[in-house]
């Protein structure tokens, strides 16, 4: 696979944390961490490239760890498709782990939203913006 621009690969990072914040990678979270990347970038990758890097990030020193830089370039509206892209994969199983819930609320400060900004995405009520 041809590398990535930096901001998608931040962003790559960011949903692949939520993927393996419990310790393993179940496949419906990684579908929805493709296609959620795919619907953030247009841009389409293989699940075994998928499989891959979440073997990289489990086996690394901190396999949850956000980028700072995450919200460099992006406005609020693309912010928020970020948070709704990362809590469906933590929604992939049915509910929120408590890990899943402490790395999103990582994930809104990481992006530098408010964390109402989090609860009402919990709650259903954060629209994806148009």
């Amino acid at each position: 696979m041809s590398e990535l621009p930096p901001d998608e690969e931040r962003l790559l990072e960011a949903l692949l944390a939520i993927v393996v914040v419990d310790g393993d990678a179940d496949p419906d979270e990684l579908e929805i961490a493709a296609k959620g990347f795919a619907d953030l970038t247009g841009r389409t990758l293989e699940i075994e490239v998928l499989q891959a890097r979440v073997a990289a990030r489990l086996a690394s020193p901190d396999p949850t760890a956000l980028p700072p830089e995450l919200a460099a370039g992006l406005d609020e509206p693309a912010k928020h498709r970020v948070l709704l892209a990362a809590l469906a994969i933590a929604e992939a199983d049915g509910f929120v782990l408590e890990e899943e819930d402490e790395l999103l609320v990582r994930l809104v400060e990481v992006l530098g939203l408010p964390r109402s900004t989090y609860r009402e995405a919990v709650e259903g009520r954060l629209q994806p913006p148009p």
